[in-house]
């Protein structure tokens, strides 16, 4: 059997997930409008990458032959830099690009310092790691490399993303005052982000 992500009882799941956690932050939390909206947008996206790293999920014994399963424990890779020193592939860059609108959009929702965005980007990729080796355990076999060095590629695409958003956050300072732009609540929001002040998670 295989589980795909666009199965209709896993996008209601996560809809209704999704709309408890932004009636929460409205209700209880008082966020902004805009906060929601950012966060939305930052739950959709960390949705992608559950599809991305971990589906489908093959549970049928009878592929493991048909299809040709990797061993979970032989395929294994726990030293670091292994494969990218052996064979830099696609997937290697992949691992960076996805991760990316993280270190640049998790600014937008908690204020963020350099220890934080380590934090967030090394919890991120165990996590995937961890769910791969999971749904392998549970099914006897899998067709994708549990990897250390997934993780590490994917805590770097975080701290490019981050440190993107902190040139970006200079950028849209200067901008601002250079030419002086009439402001809207989107803007002072985006603004109060890059001054890192506390309004940005109001």
């Amino acid at each position: 059997m295989i589980y795909y992500f666009d199965n209709i009882y896993i996008l209601t799941g996560l809809t209704f997930v999704l709309l408890v956690l932004l009636t929460f932050l409205k209700c209880v939390r008082r966020k902004s409008t805009i906060y929601l909206l950012c966060f939305a947008i930052m739950y959709i996206y960390i949705c992608q990458l559950i599809d991305l790293t971990q589906f489908p999920i093959y549970t049928s014994e009878g592929m493991r032959e048909a299809l040709g399963g990797q061993n979970v424990w032989r395929e294994m890779n726990l030293v670091p830099f292994k494969t990218v020193l052996e064979e830099f592939s696609l997937d290697i860059l992949m691992n960076i690009i996805m991760t990316i609108p993280l270190g640049f959009g998790v600014a937008f929702l908690i204020r963020c310092t350099w220890r934080r965005i380590l934090a967030i980007g090394i919890i991120i990729g165990v996590c995937a790691e961890l769910g791969q080796l999971l749904s392998a355990l549970w099914a006897g076999f899998t067709f994708r490399h549990v990897n250390i060095d997934d993780t590490i590629m994917n805590l770097l695409g975080t701290v490019l993303g981050y440190l993107l958003f902190k040139i970006f956050s200079k950028i849209f300072r200067w901008s601002y005052q250079k030419f002086k732009i009439n402001s809207n609540s989107f803007l002072e929001y985006v603004l109060n982000v890059c001054n890192d002040t506390s309004d940005a998670i109001k």
